[in-house]
């Protein structure tokens, strides 16, 4: 608990709703990254859709100067929808199911997705970043993963990612 209210205070994670990114680099972000919150489930969790195989990489990670869409600005950008969930989505989730909502359902459309994207150690490096951001300051939120349109090498990368999540996380993982 220390550690998270360090990291909370290191990061001024409690104002990091007042802090977007610039525009132009949200602009590129949501024009080159297809993921939203896309109602509730049947018990009233949050759905995300994530679809990284239809993320352009090149896109976003494209050299741009000073309008460079970085690292860190994915890790923020993450952090920024995390807690966006923790306070607005789990708030409105509460009022209308009546009871305490914590968790979130999330799909993983895997269409698309191909060994040039694993194989982009850039991308590689943002995923495991987030994951340990994930399993450190936002644990046990996830109340089921659903992975759809799964490559035939999904299951040979996967060997290589679960070792990404805790058994837990596995647990609730339904391909």
């Amino acid at each position: 608990l220390k550690k998270m209210v360090e990291w909370r205070r290191d990061h001024d994670i409690d104002r990091i709703l007042f802090h977007e990114l610039p525009e132009h680099k949200l602009k590129v972000l949501y024009s080159n990254m297809p993921n939203t919150h896309h109602g509730h489930d049947r018990k009233g969790h949050p759905v995300h859709l994530e679809q990284p195989g239809r993320v352009n990489w090149g896109e976003v990670l494209k050299e741009r100067g000073t309008k460079t869409i970085t690292k860190q600005d994915l890790v923020h950008m993450h952090i920024f929808l995390m807690e966006y969930q923790n306070r607005i989505l789990f708030r409105k989730a509460s009022v209308n199911q009546g009871y305490i909502v914590d968790k979130m359902t999330n799909v993983l459309d895997l269409k698309g997705l191909n060994l040039s994207i694993l194989g982009n150690l850039k991308v590689i490096g943002l995923f495991k970043t987030i994951q340990k951001i994930d399993q450190d300051y936002y644990p046990d939120q996830i109340h089921a993963t659903y992975i759809v349109n799964a490559p035939i090498v999904f299951n040979l990368i996967w060997k290589v990612l679960q070792t990404c999540f805790s058994n837990r996380e596995q647990e609730k993982l339904h391909v």
